[in-house]
């Protein structure tokens, strides 16, 4: 686990998680994606959430004799790929695709695409602190996002919520935690009561629990298997100088 400080200067800032987009598989959906973020406005940042790669491997699942590019050549294509952006990049954290090579090999294929890029990384959780202010001398508001890729193989909705919500257990006082990998876009708000031992007082914190989509379409593993159809779309998460978050998408 890593953690990260942000600050800016605005009104409010986008945060837009991206995610399985499996980068060397015929798949993979660049051209939608390279759009999307060509067209987002100056307040938007990046974190990549794992699965950014195929990664196919000779005794993995995935289909070696399919995919577009070797593992070396994804990597490549990632970097080349993300370059133009790495400036709005605020870190990036290992898939289940890319630790694949890990336990094979010793070789972290994600690690590498950060180093590329100089961004913040973690293999498993990065927690990104967070201020927003509207003018230098203001105080704003802070906010603290852990992202994760995810976990699951559930076939509805409410079971790859559940599956995931583990994640707000595992780390506390966080505003929003973020997770890909079941391909599904969904959100919740939830609340939880804090206690202040300094001060004596108990109050009730909100946040959200968000699920991203994938960048990537339905190959012959999810036919086969009988996986709920890839939902294509976006997730962008507001914060604003003055606390509030706004959850968009489509």
């Amino acid at each position: 686990m890593q953690l990260t400080r942000h600050k800016f200067v605005a009104e409010s800032v986008k945060l837009v998680p991206i995610g399985d987009l499996h980068i060397g598989s015929d798949k993979a959906m660049m051209v939608e994606l390279k759009e999307y973020l060509c067209s987002l406005p100056a307040n938007s940042y990046i974190i990549l959430m794992g699965d950014i790669l195929e990664n196919a491997l000779r005794n993995s699942l995935g289909d070696v004799y399919t995919q577009k590019l070797s593992p070396e050549d994804a990597i490549d294509a990632a970097i080349k790929f993300f370059g133009p952006f790495k400036d709005k990049i605020l870190g990036a954290v290992s898939g289940n695709h890319e630790r694949r090579s890990r336990k094979q090999v010793g070789l972290n294929p994600m690690k590498i695409v950060a180093g590329a890029l100089d961004i913040p990384y973690d293999e498993s959780i990065l927690v990104l602190d967070i201020t927003v202010k509207q003018h230098e001398k203001a105080k704003g508001a802070n906010y603290a996002v852990a992202v994760t890729h995810g976990i699951s193989a559930a076939r509805t909705i409410g079971a790859k919520l559940n599956a995931n919500s583990k994640f707000l257990d595992y780390i506390e006082d966080i505003d929003v935690y973020i997770t890909g990998h079941v391909h599904q876009p969904a959100y919740t708000k939830f609340a939880k009561y804090v206690i202040d031992r300094y001060n004596k007082k108990c109050s009730k914190r909100y946040g959200y629990l968000v699920l991203i989509p994938a960048w990537v379409d339905d190959d012959e593993y999810v036919e086969t298997h009988l996986y709920s159809p890839t939902v294509h779309g976006f997730l962008e998460i507001e914060l604003f100088s003055k606390k509030r978050i706004r959850i968009v998408g489509e």
